[in-house]
């Protein structure tokens, strides 16, 4: 008798912890299975927006931006990329200086993948209240930037193309604390239909 209750307290006991086990890898699957990637950026370096290159009216610019662009993925199952088709812009106080096709790439699940994106404007006119600024933070050494990727979607999963907007980028910032702020996400409204390009350069 007393073996048999051994046996069944054993078998409740078993029965507990599996479906103690069976909640939590429900539980995890949950929080870390269905996870949008983060997305983040840093501007390395840029050229052509020197002081004397600020100096002329009118000025057309052709500035140099290095940019890493990183894609973290926050899911136990699948990976985080970039959309074919996505386009970098690099603006300054509303006025786009670059535009420049990205190349997909992917982070694999639960890991982190960047990649280095050369952004190059071609004569670019500057408006004068630009130029006053852009002068006057190069003295200063501070010059700051805005990110933006846009990522069409798909028209045959019918999904929406994602806006990823990275705010107040530092040039020559350390890449860790650049990188590691993860910049916002929203959906674009419509399905849209931008060219990949083949050598990502930019345009004006």
């Amino acid at each position: 008798m007393a073996a048999e209750d051994d046996c069944s307290g054993c078998c409740r006991s078993c029965m507990i912890t599996a479906a103690f086990c069976l909640i939590l890898a429900g539980f995890l699957c949950i929080v870390l299975g269905d996870r949008d990637p983060l997305y983040s950026a840093a501007i390395r370096s840029v050229s052509g927006l020197d002081e004397g290159d600020l100096g002329r009216r009118p000025a057309d610019l052709s500035p140099l931006f290095n940019v890493t662009l990183r894609v973290t993925t926050r899911s136990i199952f699948s990976s985080g990329c970039t959309h074919p088709g996505a386009v970098m812009e690099v603006t300054y106080a509303g006025v786009k200086l670059t535009t420049t096709a990205v190349q997909p790439f992917c982070a694999r699940p639960r890991k982190a993948k960047d990649v280095a994106v050369e952004a190059w404007g071609m004569a670019v006119q500057v408006p004068g209240f630009a130029l006053d600024r852009l002068a006057a933070d190069a003295r200063r050494g501070l010059r700051v930037f805005d990110v933006d990727v846009t990522m069409p979607g798909n028209h045959q999963s019918r999904h929406h193309g994602k806006l990823v907007s990275c705010v107040g980028l530092h040039v020559g910032e350390d890449d860790g604390a650049a990188l590691g702020a993860p910049c916002t996400v929203s959906d674009v409204d419509t399905v849209m239909a931008v060219p990949s390009g083949k050598d990502g350069g930019g345009t004006s």
